[in-house]
């Protein structure tokens, strides 16, 4: 996947900071300081995934590489 594909894809996500927002979990008793911080966690792990997905697409563009040999594997 070309990087102007990842750009086009990645503009059209909602921001993570909204998505965790729009969340219904609620934890009986939560004060709004844990309410929060667990908006502000789950903010980051969204974008903690995006950022894996955005590797792995790198990772399966890259071309095919050279043929290991026995040689050449650490022992």
């Amino acid at each position: 996947m070309s990087s102007s594909t990842l750009r086009t894809q990645s503009s059209t996500l909602k921001p993570a900071a909204e998505l965790a927002r729009a969340s219904h979990v609620r934890f009986p008793n939560e004060s709004a300081e844990y309410r929060r911080a667990r908006e502000a966690l789950l903010a980051e792990e969204i974008e903690l995934r995006r950022h894996i997905e955005r590797v792995a697409e790198q990772r399966r563009a890259l071309p095919p590489g050279g043929r290991r040999t026995w040689a050449t594997t650490p022992r």
